[in-house]
């Protein structure tokens, strides 16, 4: 890792440094030679996976040690840690894409003629003005760089795959007459679920998702589906729906204070919020004091 205090550990090595962006389902990258003050934006074809960005950056920062640099000690960063790793990882059986292939040809190549290539890992954004300069460069490349055509890999039909599945699961959850409620709390299919990254047991899960789709064991359901003869509710008559519930029955005042207190000690929602907002959000933290409060009001939904 290239740090700004480890300098000392580089010297006589000739520092390239390489970056990529994706803007608006369109990428680009660059690489940036601070010593010679070269830089090179290269603009990608559409539905380019980021991992091939990462990679052909590289790739061509060899390539251009190859062809220009003469010492004997090179560095390229990027702030690829897949790209690392996945080199880190490569044995003399193992299969790989043909980009990382030819990483390895070159930098193989470059040693075979007296250079000696490190490949190493540089933290995005922190604050070393080589990489915030290629940073920019990249970005521009998307925009404004040279035509960069290559043959597509395992990744990048992977990424036209999901834009595909995307598109089409977007147009269905557009077309379809029944839950407009979901539709306009989620007006967007997701690209990941609601609880990517969350640990808890499979109730927490049920429950969320019963809030998420406004179907669960409250009268105003219960009575639409025909299980319950009125939708109001036994403690003070009006409609028993999950907003009522959570924000107006005066059977759970006292959880319900310490739920909004949970909420505004939170620094996410927007102000002023309702049921609805709190839902749509999709805010991990929200959802877990919503289930906080049923349990805390021993409901069952």
């Amino acid at each position: 890792m290239f740090l700004a205090d480890s300098r000392s550990l580089l010297e006589g090595h000739h520092l390239i440094f390489t970056d990529d962006s994706l803007i608006n389902d369109r990428a680009g990258f660059a690489l940036y030679d601070p010593m010679l003050r070269v830089n090179k934006k290269l603009a990608l074809p559409e539905k380019c996976s980021i991992f091939s960005a990462e990679s052909l950056a590289v790739l061509k920062a060899l390539q251009y040690v190859q062809e220009n640099i003469w010492v004997q000690k090179v560095a390229v960063f990027t702030d690829s840690k897949g790209v690392i790793s996945k080199i880190e990882r490569i044995k003399a059986n193992s299969k790989c894409d043909h980009i990382t292939a030819s990483i390895l040809m070159i930098t193989n190549n470059l040693l075979t003629g007296g250079i000696n290539v490190t490949l190493g890992w540089i933290k995005g954004h922190s604050g070393i003005k080589e990489n915030e300069k290629v940073d920019r460069f990249a970005k521009e490349a998307v925009i404004d760089g040279q035509r960069c055509d290559y043959a597509k890999t395992k990744s990048d039909s992977q990424c036209v795959l999901n834009h595909r599945w995307i598109s089409d699961w977007q147009e269905f959850h557009n077309s379809v007459d029944g839950g407009s409620l979901y539709r306009s709390r989620f007006p967007l299919v997701p690209k990941e679920p609601w609880f990517r990254g969350v640990r808890a047991l499979r109730h927490y899960f049920a429950i969320i998702s019963r809030i998420r789709s406004n179907h669960g064991l409250w009268g105003a359901h219960m009575c639409r589906i025909g299980l319950k003869e009125s939708p109001n509710c036994i403690t003070c008559g009006y409609p028993e729906d999950l907003n009522h519930i959570v924000m107006e029955c005066p059977r759970f005042e006292n959880a319900r204070g310490k739920l909004l207190n949970g909420i505004d000690a939170l620094t996410d929602p927007d102000r002023p919020y309702s049921l609805e907002t709190l839902v749509a959000s999709g805010n991990k933290e929200v959802y877990a004091l919503l289930f906080w409060f049923l349990k805390a009001s021993n409901l069952k939904i």
